[in-house]
């Protein structure tokens, strides 16, 4: 057994590859998803596109969009699937969430529904949920009642022959059953295409077709961009030679922000393109040896208020400030020391005032005295005052020995040795100076010397130095009795310290380079190669914007030239042709071939060679005389090929899955439709088939063709609706569509309500039921006549006479027959709706033991008709 090729397996395997753009993987599994790209989709895709180019795209992350592709329902089949039932419909247009839409397992259900009956809200769930190559319909809420559940139902099916069951919503994974197909208008557009000729499009064919016109699209919008584009910004011209020249000259997309940035001038650069031109005039107007006089000159002057600045500000310096703190800190522990020593000393004393300078001259006085006499001081108990000439107490004595200890003790004469060091300290502030004054001239030289700085900056910020150190000074000369205020201790301005600094050792370097005029020479080229430089730096400063537009500009174009050549077609031209090559292809031609036939496509046959052009590749119908089939065919035509195509895939995939069929015919001829009815009937002997319509007459063709096929593998199922609900299941055909068999019993079951009706309701309400019956009843006779009677002979919706039932008609139709169908139909007409009777004529409506011998007449008369026609 030659092993089936899916064209889609080959197109998975080769969108998967890392080699395919990730745009393109992406495309196909939207496609996939819903078949067709809607505008969102299409500026996502672009965008993509545009990340994976080389874009930065806010919201857009690639590997979002690097997952593997499965093409669910499509390939090989392992498990037949079929549908069961659809039921608990929540928030789904208005179908009724109690009711159970049932499908047989084996053979055709046919579900029929008028309009607004709710067979398309169905529909619409099973178009999301299974496999369809037309566009996935939205499936729509309750729109008379607004509801913030998002619309679900619950779907049973059978896989392999195991009953599962899923909970459907609009996020819901419905992979077991997209190898369920649903075909309708929509999708039989996706089937047969009209160009040239008819030509029907593989599936995976028609996905890429879908993305070469992406690529086509995305490559116009590529076109436009790289037009608005292609302008060059104009560039500065800086000297050449210069790093500014040749960086400008090699300017292209992987110029980097960091490369630009280099070309910013400092404010020293700025000084320099300021100076440079006097020094170059002055070194072309004087020899060396006078260059180098008024340079040594210059720099005496610098010098000079450059070493003030650095004495004077180093006088008032952090680490000057902060030992005089720690030396008034000192100070004021060794006073509390004293004081408490003192108070210590002379507590509980007579006098008062005995620590005052007088009383201290007074008690050096005896001590000095005592010193002179040989004698101790303080004297002993019992020994002389020598200033009072008393003799000493056990008191006295206690107290002059204490006020002894204290003279003689370290505390104070530390005090005093800290004191002489602040006032020594404070000494040498009064000598720092902060008057510029003799300095003016050089200050105002500066302007001279940094062309950038106004004379008048330049004074302020000497005048700002001045007030500092006025102020750090007057802080170091606080009196050591008052708190010194460090909030308002303005720091110093160094940056013209430095600037000094620096300008001294340039000059210094300057005149060092001024040997001869030889050298002279030199200096000023190579003084004129700075200034080339800086001049070149400065026009890029200047227009550093402007050149960065320039790189974005260029940078954009490349990126658009990858863009567009991810819009290269050739790989999808030759991934098609390699498609139409493969073994499936021959197989589904000539199952394609097969199918025509059968429609009565005789005159039809199916081209040998696949064609490629920009990825349309196809193979197609035409006339024997090669005329192409658009020219002549039908709707009908038309419907029948994309059935064809259908029914060809699944026999060529080899699938055994149901199919459902929205409506396979409308507005057709009625050769079409009893060709499509036929196939259908045989099919159903295969596999589950489900069919929706609203065409009466083809659900009539469909029962004629089961008749045909003596087909016994056929569920009908019948949609009605209320005034707030659809979608109520009737597990019969609709009224119109009952055979004579079916209306006897759809009457009886009919009667059974009518009597309950008569017995509970009033009889206002049983009269229009009765009436109702009556209605039926008299179709009954119509459908009677038309089966039994004619025999089949002449029905309606058929497009003929049927000649052949005519020779059962041994007996033909008796005057008993006209006479018991002409009272019944009389009777009938006499209670149906339908009917006004005059005022006063009231016609009586019989009761249902009479409607019920009415009912028993005909199913007497029809079994008799029954045995005279077989």
């Amino acid at each position: 057994m030659v092993e089936t090729i899916h064209d889609i397996d080959i197109l998975i395997k080769w969108i998967n590859d890392t080699r395919r753009p990730i745009w393109w993987k992406h495309c196909i599994r939207l496609l996939l998803d819903h078949a067709n790209l809607t505008s969102i989709d299409q500026e996502q895709l672009y965008q993509i596109a545009k990340a994976e180019a080389g874009f930065s795209i806010s919201g857009i992350d690639l590997n979002d969009f690097k997952a593997p592709i499965k093409a669910i329902g499509y390939g090989e089949e392992y498990d037949v699937v079929t549908l069961s039932c659809l039921r608990d419909a929540k928030n789904i247009a208005l179908l009724d969430p109690k009711q159970c839409l049932s499908f047989s397992e084996k053979g055709i259900t046919v579900i029929y529904g008028d309009n607004g009956a709710g067979k398309s809200s169905y529909c619409r769930v099973l178009k999301n949920c299974c496999l369809t190559r037309g566009q996935k319909p939205e499936v729509l809420g309750n729109l008379l009642k607004p509801s913030l559940i998002p619309p679900a139902i619950t779907i049973r099916y059978k896989l392999g022959g195991e009953e599962k069951e899923i909970s459907w919503n609009a996020d819901a994974k419905t992979d077991d059953i997209k190898a369920i197909r649903v075909f309708d208008s929509a999708a039989a557009l996706h089937y047969v295409s009209d160009n040239d000729i008819i030509s029907y499009k593989l599936p995976a064919i028609q996905l890429l077709e879908t993305l070469a016109q992406e690529c086509k699209r995305i490559e116009e919008l590529v076109n436009t961009e790289i037009n608005d584009h292609s302008t060059a910004y104009s560039m500065p011209q800086p000297p050449e030679g210069t790093d500014a020249h040749r960086f400008l000259v090699s300017l292209n997309h992987d110029c980097t922000k960091e490369q630009l940035e280099k070309f910013k001038l400092s404010e020293h650069e700025l000084e320099s393109i300021k100076n440079l031109p006097g020094e170059i005039a002055k070194l072309k107007a004087n020899s060396a040896a006078e260059l180098k006089n008024k340079l040594q000159q210059q720099n005496a002057r610098l010098s000079s208020l450059y070493s003030f600045i650095v004495r004077n500000s180093t006088s008032v310096s952090s680490t000057v400030i902060s030992e005089f703190i720690a030396k008034r800190k000192e100070y004021c522990l060794q006073s509390k020391a004293v004081k408490l020593a003192r108070e210590e000393a002379f507590k509980e004393m007579p006098l008062k005032n005995m620590e005052s300078n007088a009383w201290r001259t007074l008690w050096n006085a005896a001590i000095e005295f005592c010193k002179n006499e040989n004698q101790v001081f303080p004297p002993q108990e019992g020994e002389l005052c020598p200033l009072c000439l008393q003799a000493i107490s056990v008191h006295a004595f206690s107290r002059m020995k204490k006020i002894q200890t204290y003279i003689v003790d370290t505390v104070e004469r530390d005090l005093s040795t800290i004191k002489t060091e602040l006032e020594l300290m404070q000494k040498k502030y009064r000598e720092i100076s902060f008057d510029f004054t003799p300095y003016s001239a050089t200050i105002q030289e500066l302007g001279d010397i940094f062309p950038l700085e106004s004379t008048k900056n330049i004074t302020a910020a000497f005048f700002n130095i001045s007030e500092a150190i006025g102020k750090r000074r007057n802080f170091l000369l606080t009196p050591l009795d008052e708190e010194p205020d460090q909030s308002e201790l303005p720091s110093i301005d160094e940056s013209w310290q430095n600037r000094l600094q620096k300008q001294i050792e340039e000059t210094q370097q300057h005149i060092a380079s001024l040997a001869d005029d030889a050298s002279r020479i030199e200096l000023l080229q190579k003084l004129q190669q700075n200034l080339n430089e800086l001049l070149g730096k400065q026009q890029i400063s200047d227009r550093i914007d402007l050149i960065s537009n320039e790189i974005k500009r260029q940078k954009r174009l490349v990126f658009l030239s990858r863009l567009k050549s991810s819009t290269n077609l050739k790989t999808i031209t030759k991934l098609c042709t390699e498609i139409n090559n493969k073994s499936i292809f021959d197989r589904l031609k000539n199952f394609f071939q097969e199918e025509l036939s059968y429609m009565g496509f005789s005159y039809y046959s199916v081209s040998l060679s696949s064609f490629g052009r920009k990825s349309e590749v196809y193979w197609g119908l035409r006339l024997e005389n090669n005329e192409g089939p658009n020219r002549i065919a039908s709707e009908g035509e038309h419907k029948c090929i994309a059935l064809a195509c259908i029914l060809a895939e699944l026999k060529a995939d080899e699938r055994q899955s149901g199919i459902i069929f929205d409506d396979p015919v409308t507005s057709l001829d009625h050769k079409w439709r009893e060709r499509i009815a036929q196939r259908l009937i045989e099919e159903g002997e295969k596999r589950q088939i489900i069919i929706f319509t609203h065409d009466l007459a083809f659900l009539i063709l469909l029962q004629e063709q089961a008749d045909k096929l003596k087909s016994d593998k056929v569920k009908y199922v019948s949609l009605t609706r209320t005034k707030y609900n659809t979608g109520i299941v009737l597990d019969q055909q609709p009224w119109d569509g009952m055979r004579l068999k079916e209306r006897i019993k759809s009457l009886n079951e009919k009667l059974v309500v009518l009597e309950k009706i008569e017995s509970t309701k009033t009889e206002d309400e049983y009269q229009q039921q009765a009436r109702y019956f009556y209605s039926h009843l008299r179709e009954t006779w119509e459908r009677l006549v038309e089966e039994r009677l004619l025999n089949g002979a002449i029905t309606r919706f058929s497009r003929g006479i049927s000649t052949l039932p005519l020779r059962k008609l041994v007996d033909g139709i008796t005057q008993n027959d006209y006479d018991t169908i002409e009272r019944n139909m009389t009777l009938c007409s006499n209670y149906f709706t339908g009917h006004d009777n005059a005022s006063g004529l009231q016609v009586s409506i019989p009761t249902c033991s009479r409607i019920k011998k009415d009912l028993e007449e005909l199913i007497k008369y029809e079994g008799e008709l029954r045995k005279r026609r077989n």
